[in-house]
């Protein structure tokens, strides 16, 4: 509603300025002394329109650039948001991975699959994050040759420790 307001207040402005140059011009055409006044309200009329369609065009260029960085901000933001997800899910396992192998005890490789868990989750919210059907995102490469061999290491870290809910 804004936008309509100042398009049509800049739309009268030119008109207006167009109008008062138009009109000395045609008082003084043809005229062997034409008035001062007269002239120089002309060209205040001619540089009002001028003016006033610079500062559209400029106004308007910055609309557009403001649009452009709150779509990329927003896509800028997931992805930064995913890469974190993605890291997390990294550190989970390779902790998971160094405390097994440090400990040795079956207390322990319960408690760190447990936490694998989380991970899989995770991966799983990236992986819907990342499906190419969701609107706007079609562009992402395919990440999932990425996120299936962690899945699958995860998979076989928690494989005879945990029931399987699925085979049931």
């Amino acid at each position: 509603m804004k936008t309509d307001r100042l398009t049509i207040v800049l739309v009268i402005a030119v008109t207006l300025g167009l109008a008062l140059s138009g009109a000395t011009l045609g008082l003084t055409y043809g005229h062997a002394n034409p008035n001062d006044l007269l002239t120089h309200l002309g060209e205040t009329g001619a540089t009002l329109a001028v003016v006033t369609v610079l500062g559209g065009l400029v106004r308007a260029a910055f609309m557009e650039r403001d649009k452009s960085t709150a779509k990329g901000g927003g896509t800028a933001r997931l992805y930064r948001s995913l890469l974190a997800d993605f890291k997390s899910v990294y550190d989970l396992v390779e902790s998971c991975r160094l405390l097994v192998e440090a400990h040795q005890s079956a207390k322990t490789y319960g408690e760190q699959a447990r936490a694998l868990v989380g991970g899989v989750v995770t991966l799983h919210n990236i992986k819907r994050a990342l499906d190419p059907e969701f609107r706007g995102l079609a562009c992402i490469p395919d990440v999932g040759t990425t996120i299936r061999p962690t899945n699958v290491s995860i998979s076989v870290c928690t494989r005879g420790c945990l029931p399987d809910a699925r085979r049931g």
